[in-house]
C-alpha cells in the first residue's frame, strides 16, 4: 500500500514540481510484479507507519486500492487485471470500508453499472442525520472509529464526483456528505490520522474544483460584533478566497453577533474560535464559492464560553465550526 500511495503522490505532484519519471515507472513495474494471474495484488512487506494504512486489510480492498492509483495514473494493462480482480469478488464483499473503495474505483473506470449498483447499496447504509450524510461501521467515539468514519465517508464522496458521468443530482448528494466532513476538520484543517486527512482533502479538493465557477465580481464579508458594540470584519472575494485570515477578540467570554453577507453567491465560511499564545482568536477561510441569484444576509449569534477561553494549549483548540450563508 505504501507503494502506491507514494506512486500516486508522485503522479499528482510531478504537475508542479520536478519528479523523476523512473520512480514512477519502476513503481508500476514492482506493483505489476505483486500482481497474480487473477488480477488481485499480494499483500507483501510490512507498514510501519499504521496511520498510513487507513481501512485497506485484506486482498480486495489492498487491490481496490492500488486499482484506484493506477486508473488516477491511467495505467490501462495492469488496471484491466485489477478490476477483473475485483469484479469477480465484488458479490462476496460485506466489509463497509471496501465497498465504498469499490464504488471509487469503478467511478474512476467509468464502470456506470458496477457504480449505481454500489451507490444505491450503499445509500442504503448512510447514516442520515439532518442535511448530512456519512457512513460508518459502528458509532463510536474513539479517535481510530472516527478517523475511518472519515475516511469511508471521503472515498464515498470521490465516488461520487470522479469519473466521466457526475450529474447534478450527485452534486446535491455530495454536498451533504462535504457539510459533514467540514464538520470533522479540527483547527489546523486536518483530520483524525494520516491517511483520512490526505483522502478527505483529496475529496473536498475534487469536490470544489468540479462545482468551483470563477466570477470576478463574487464577494461577500463576515462581520463580528460584540455585545459592546465593537466590531471586526473580514472582507472576501476572489482575489483572498484562499487566503487565511485572523483577529483577535477582545471580550473573552463574550457573546457576539456574527453578520454573513454574499453578492451572487454562496458562501460556505470556516469559523474559528482558536486559543492561541494566550489569546483568543477568530479566523475565517472560504472553502468554495457557488453560484446563486441576489444578495442574502444571514444572522447568527455565537458565545465564547468561560471554559474554551480557560483551555491551557499552546495549540489552536476549535471551539465552533462552520456555518452556510
Amino acid at each position: 500500500i505504501s507503494c502506491a500511495f507514494v506512486m500516486k503522490s508522485f503522479g499528482s505532484a510531478q504537475h508542479f514540481i520536478f519528479i523523476n519519471p523512473s520512480h514512477i515507472n519502476d513503481a508500476k513495474k514492482w506493483l505489476e510484479g505483486r500482481q497474480n494471474k487473477n488480477g488481485c495484488f499480494q499483500n507483501v512487506g510490512r507498514l510501519l507507519h499504521s496511520g498510513m494504512k487507513g481501512g485497506v486489510g485484506d486482498e480486495v480492498s489492498l487491490t481496490a486500492y492500488i486499482t484506484a492509483a493506477l486508473l488516477e495514473l491511467k495505467t490501462p494493462v495492469t488496471v484491466s487485471r485489477g478490476l477483473t480482480c475485483l469484479i469477480s469478488k465484488h458479490d462476496q464483499v460485506n466489509d463497509l470500508y471496501t465497498k465504498i473503495l469499490l464504488a471509487y474505483v469503478f467511478s474512476l473506470a467509468n464502470d456506470q453499472k458496477m457504480r449505481h449498483s454500489l451507490h444505491s447499496s450503499l445509500d442504503q447504509l448512510a447514516m442520515k442525520k439532518e442535511d448530512v450524510l456519512y457512513w460508518t461501521r459502528h458509532e463510536s467515539e474513539s479517535e481510530r472509529d472516527r478517523s475511518a468514519e472519515v475516511e469511508m465517508t471521503s472515498y464515498m464522496l470521490l465516488s461520487l464526483v470522479s469519473g466521466a458521468h457526475v450529474s447534478g443530482t450527485d452534486l446535491g448528494y455530495a454536498s451533504k456528505i462535504v457539510k459533514w466532513l467540514i464538520q470533522q476538520q479540527n483547527s489546523h484543517g486536518g483530520f483524525s490520522s494520516t491517511q483520512d486527512t490526505v483522502v478527505a482533502l483529496q475529496a473536498l479538493s475534487s469536490y470544489s474544483a468540479l462545482i468551483y465557477i470563477k466570477d470576478s465580481t463574487a464577494s461577500g464579508s463576515v462581520s463580528v460584533i460584540s455585545a459592546q458594540e465593537t466590531s471586526i470584519k473580514f472582507h472576501l472575494d476572489q482575489d483572498n478566497r484562499l487566503l487565511y485570515q485572523e483577529e483577535r477578540l477582545e471580550q473573552v467570554p463574550g457573546e457576539y453577533i456574527v453578520e454573513a453577507e454574499g453578492n451572487e453567491i454562496n458562501l460556505l465560511f470556516f469559523i474559528f474560535l482558536t486559543l492561541k499564545n494566550g489569546q483568543m482568536l477568530l479566523q475565517v477561510t472560504v472553502f468554495l464559492l457557488l453560484m446563486q441569484h441576489g444578495r442574502r444576509t444571514n444572522l447568527f449569534q455565537i458565545r465564547v464560553h468561560k471554559p474554551c477561553s480557560e483551555i491551557q494549549s499552546s495549540y489552536p483548540v476549535l471551539c465552533v465550526i462552520y456555518f452556510v450563508l
